[in-house]
């Protein structure tokens, strides 16, 4: 009888529909799209975790861990690599568990503490500590995330406020960041946001403000978790306070400011005068030389004494006159 319905077509048919309605429905429960679940021993009640920013919008790149009352690690890590939201289940009802954070995102700040919570049974929570970064919303933990800002000032050496500087930041791989946030010269301060926390960077003034001096400093900095600015070292001419850098300049002297007309004025009348003085001195060198005369002055044609040349003309032809009368006594 077993052997005659193993046989059987439809049985054989029937049997393999179940098979693939198994795995697919095995396949629905293990897979729910931007889920992770957590898994504990023990306890009935689950929770889920989100991760926000200020205007609610879900970010990523943040890993906690959970430990219970007893400090003990419970679960598994939580990673948010992509999923919206965590499930963290095999809660025990009234008891007490703590969420700490290991990392948070990029570009925002940690949150200031640990955040506590209980469960009474029926997935209520109850938050005792971290109320300041999280907030329980649809029956789930939400932690909300503040994103880093530095703002850049630039001042004259009297502290008002000045415009016209062209800044540049650079990472610590050595490339430019932020560059669209400068673009704007009319502006006397800039706010960036979403720096790295405790990265480096590196900023530098590539032009001054009209009628001041560059600060040539490349000024070294980080944000730390209370998304204060560190200095690296101090700069002359640069302040820092809570999250803002303060960058003065010197203003020109008017030496400064007309040094290239001065230069321009030295650099032609030295070439004049040098020419004149080249001119001069060849004219000399060629007088003395002749051995007729030592004037320096600029001539042009024959520069020989009319006087001198008429004595000669005159010696000339009186030797002529002479040579001819001399003959003629002679023939007679």
């Amino acid at each position: 009888m077993l052997k005659r319905m193993l046989k059987s077509e439809k049985i054989n048919k029937v049997c393999a529909w179940l098979l693939a309605l198994f795995v697919v429905l095995a396949y629905v429960i293990s897979t729910d799209a931007g889920v992770k679940t957590v898994h504990a021993e023990g306890g009935v009640n689950t929770v889920k975790l989100t991760i926000v920013d200020e205007d609610g919008n879900l970010l990523d790149g943040a890993e906690f861990y959970v430990v219970d009352e007893n400090d003990a690690d419970f679960g598994d890590w939580l990673e948010f690599n992509g999923e919206d939201y965590l499930v963290i289940d095999n809660l025990e009802a009234d008891k007490k568990y703590t969420i700490i954070e290991d990392r948070a995102p990029d570009g925002y700040l940690p949150i200031s503490s640990d955040i506590t919570f209980t469960t009474d049974g029926a997935d209520g929570i109850t938050l005792s500590s971290g109320k300041n970064d999280a907030e329980v919303v649809d029956g789930a933990i939400r932690i909300k995330y503040k994103r880093t800002s530095v703002t850049i000032v630039k001042t004259d050496s009297a502290g008002n406020s000045i415009s016209g500087a062209k800044f540049a930041l650079v990472d610590g791989d050595n490339k430019k960041v932020y560059v669209d946030a400068f673009e704007d010269l009319t502006k006397s301060s800039y706010t960036l946001y979403n720096l790295s926390c405790g990265s480096k960077y590196t900023l530098i003034e590539e032009q001054a403000p009209d009628g001041y001096i560059a600060n040539t400093s490349q000024i070294l900095f980080s944000i730390n978790k209370n998304n204060e600015v560190e200095l690296e070292v101090t700069y002359e001419g640069v302040s820092a306070s809570a999250n803002t850098i303060t960058i003065a300049n010197k203003e020109k002297t008017t030496t400064e400011t007309t040094t290239e007309e001065v230069t321009t004025e030295e650099i032609t009348t030295e070439t004049v005068t040098t020419e004149t003085v080249t001119t001069e001195s060849l004219t000399t060198d060629t007088a003395v030389t002749k051995g007729t005369s030592t004037n320096t002055s600029v001539a042009t044609g024959d520069n020989s004494n009319p006087i001198y040349v008429a004595v000669l003309l005159f010696a000339s032809l009186a030797a002529i006159f002479g040579m001819v009368l001399f003959k003629s006594l002679k023939s007679k």
